[in-house]
């Protein structure tokens, strides 16, 4: 009888070099056949280490959970007979995501209407760049900075509660979320400020004022409008 044919194999996914996101999914899947009798199985690997085998076409694998690193996958095809073949190496990336944190304003602040809330933000990536920082305050977007320091001046925050975070991008399609720092802006609030506080002056009926010297101050914000009488 003639001699068995190895079977033939390739990876269709994923592409040579693609780039994933750590802790996603690889979709990963092979075309195999035999000249001369059928496939029995396809394994899949990564390196050396067997991801998973799948005895029934179409021949895949979703490979989940990943962390962050370079990988080169491979998948090798049994066929009826025993007969194995290897298929070309896949190199993919996996990448890590950026890390990002609101260091200003502090959670809790309060603001006067028209004050200049400022925003800063610090971002880094441990296989890349930040491609940009931007500013939310809630679904609302507020400004975008493509260069370190990251930050952002708000001067038109309306009246109330407000939710600010940041969302960092990387040079690979990575992106993080930084938790939620929350301000509230006020209105003006004036305050009388006299000194001395114990300012008082006597006259008798007919008689001139001494002179005498006291400062009005408005220690708080917005227009202070007073009357001496």
């Amino acid at each position: 009888s003639a001699a068995n044919q190895p079977p033939t194999v390739t990876l269709t996914s994923p592409a040579s070099n693609a780039v994933y996101q750590a802790l996603g999914t690889i979709s990963i899947a092979a075309s195999a056949s035999d000249p001369d009798g059928s496939i029995a199985e396809v394994k899949f690997y990564n390196g050396t280490n067997l991801l998973s085998t799948d005895t029934a076409s179409p021949y895949s694998y979703a490979w989940a959970g990943i962390a962050a690193g370079s990988y080169t996958l491979k998948a090798v095809a049994t066929d009826n007979g025993g007969l194995s073949v290897t298929s070309a190496p896949v190199p993919v990336v996996v990448n890590a995501q950026p890390l990002v944190s609101l260091i200003s304003p502090t959670n809790g602040a309060t603001y006067v209407v028209g004050d200049a809330i400022p925003i800063n933000a610090a971002a880094s990536d441990t296989d890349g760049t930040i491609s940009q920082v931007a500013f939310y305050d809630g679904a609302a977007l507020l400004s975008t900075d493509t260069t370190s320091p990251y930050g952002y001046s708000w001067t038109n925050a309306a009246l109330g509660s407000h939710a600010l975070y940041a969302i960092a991008a990387d040079n690979r399609g990575g992106s993080a979320l930084s938790s939620t720092t929350t301000v509230t802006v006020v209105t003006p609030v004036p305050v009388l400020t006299v000194v001395p506080t114990n300012f008082n002056v006597q006259v008798l009926a007919g008689q001139d004022a001494a002179s005498s010297t006291f400062t009005v101050a408005n220690t708080g914000s917005g227009t202070l409008n007073y009357t001496i009488a």
